[in-house]
C-alpha cells in the first residue's frame, strides 16, 4: 500500500510541476524547463557525494540530505523522459541515502 501511494505522490507532483511550467512558460517550454533539471540533479548529486565522504557528521548529513534532493530532482526529469531504469534507480537510491542518514545519526550519537 506505501509503495502505490508513494508512486501516485510522485506522479501527483511531476503533473504539478509541469502544470506550473506550462502555466508561465507554455507547453514546449514546459518540457524544455523540466529538461533542464538533469543540471542541477547533477550538480547536487556531485556536492552530495563530496559531502558524504566528509570525517564531519555534520556535512555527511547535510550530503545525504542534498542525495535526496538529487533523487527527487531526476525523478522529476525521469517522468516525461521515461527513463524508467533511472526512476527506479533513484528510489534505491534513496532507500541507500535514507539507510546512511540513519546510521550517519546512530554514529554520531555514539561519539
Amino acid at each position: 500500500m506505501g509503495g502505490t501511494q508513494t508512486n501516485r505522490n510522485l506522479f501527483e507532483f511531476h503533473f504539478f510541476v509541469l502544470a506550473i511550467c506550462r502555466a508561465f512558460h507554455g507547453e514546449d517550454s514546459a518540457l524544455e524547463m523540466i529538461d533542464l533539471l538533469q543540471w542541477p540533479a547533477m550538480v547536487a548529486t556531485l556536492a552530495a557525494g563530496w559531502l558524504v565522504a566528509s570525517k564531519q557528521s555534520r556535512r555527511r548529513n547535510h550530503g545525504f540530505l542534498l542525495f535526496l534532493l538529487s533523487n527527487l530532482l531526476w525523478l522529476v526529469w525521469g517522468f516525461p523522459e521515461h527513463a524508467y531504469a533511472l526512476i527506479f534507480l533513484q528510489f534505491g537510491l534513496a532507500v541507500s541515502n535514507i539507510r546512511g542518514m540513519v546510521k550517519n545519526r546512530t554514529t554520531a550519537q555514539a561519539d
